[in-house]
């Protein structure tokens, strides 16, 4: 078997059809759908077996435990080599499973391959592009604060899973890919593939949409664990301004502003030290956060002043030897800054 495709299931009668047609019409035919209820009340079971295909195997759970535990269990039963996740309610185009074996097969390096993706609604009418970075120093470091797959796109190499436990863990419920995929990040190698290979829905039922507090407090719950297992320490109080800046924006004040500083300088001193992170995609977030924490009254005159942060971000790190790389760091992004303000244009290079 070469795909095993991982389908949580759970109230999706609405979608379902469509996203088991698109698994049907895919190019490749060496698959098996493995899909897991988890105590559907609508139509999704009599819908998954209304399909005379054996390649569709349907696993009913006896209690609700939730969608990460649904895809483990899932993962557990398939038999493929490779294994490939889609959510209930999205589509993978005709030629996705083609096209990630083949690029897995071509990089034996990679364990985890994603790609570009549509957004859609619930009609199915597109709403707008979801790009992403390809490289693996791109991806890890876009994980740092953010998703850098969709989940419905990513395929995955099943001795990979195995090996280093990589499963869904239910204590990330709403962001439990997230998470999978900042662990991921920390063993293997992942990419995406610069390819529209499938579409993800927005609807009035997506997780997204639903549960949004539940959604951001989690993500950051992630990047905390995250950050630690990368040995990077953290203070609640900066935990506070990362969901600031992320989720519930608002002005910071000096004192908020240098103490995430302090932040991302650590941050910063890892992926120097680390070597494999993207100085570009670190940049381009230094540079959205420092924005953010600028705006509000005297904006402008709050970006011109904050060079003078640097004493008190640096403060007892004049030894280190990547003090020096973060005073140019900090500085090219104010001129970028001012740059942009003064001529209103938007640095190209920048990958975010």
């Amino acid at each position: 078997m070469k795909v095993s495709v991982i389908m949580a299931v759970f109230n999706a009668g609405k979608f379902l059809k469509p996203t088991v047609e698109s698994v049907i019409n895919q190019t490749m035919t060496d698959w098996e759908l493995v899909a897991v209820d988890d105590c559907s009340t609508d139509d999704s079971i009599e819908i998954l077996r209304s399909f005379n295909d054996p390649r569709i195997k349907i696993i009913e759970k006896k209690i609700n435990s939730g969608a990460a535990e649904s895809r483990n269990l899932a993962i557990q039963y398939a038999q493929g080599e490779y294994l490939a996740v889609l959510d209930a309610d999205d589509i993978s185009y005709p030629r996705r499973f083609e096209k990630q074996v083949d690029f897995l097969e071509k990089h034996p390096d990679i364990a985890i391959v994603g790609s570009y993706a549509d957004a859609i609604d619930e009609h199915g009418n597109k709403l707008f592009d979801i790009i992403l970075p390809l490289k693996s120093e791109e991806i890890i470091t876009r994980l740092l604060f953010e998703s850098a797959m969709v989940q419905s796109s990513a395929m995955m190499r099943s001795v990979a899973i195995t090996q280093n436990s990589l499963y869904y863990d239910k204590a990330f419920t709403y962001v439990e890919d997230f998470e999978l995929f900042q662990r991921a990040s920390r063993s293997v190698e992942i990419a995406n593939i610069p390819e529209v290979l499938i579409a993800y829905r927005y609807s009035p039922e997506n997780i997204t949409t639903r549960h949004y507090k539940e959604q951001s407090f989690l993500a950051i719950r992630a990047i905390e664990k995250h950050l630690q297992e990368l040995q990077i320490e953290t203070e609640p109080v900066q935990l506070e301004l990362l969901q600031t800046l992320l989720y519930d924006f608002h002005p910071f004040t000096r004192v908020e502003r240098i103490e995430f500083g302090r932040l991302y300088y650590a941050i910063f001193c890892h992926c120097k030290q680390s070597g494999s992170f993207s100085d570009a995609i670190l940049q381009a977030y230094f540079m959205r956060f420092h924005r953010l924490s600028c705006a509000g009254k005297w904006g402008y005159a709050k970006v011109l002043g904050s060079v003078l942060d640097l004493l008190p971000i640096l403060k007892n790190n004049f030894n280190q030897l990547n003090a020096l790389s973060f005073v140019l760091f900090f500085k090219k992004t104010i001129a970028l800054e001012v740059y942009q303000k003064l001529f209103g244009r938007n640095n190209k290079s920048m990958p975010i």
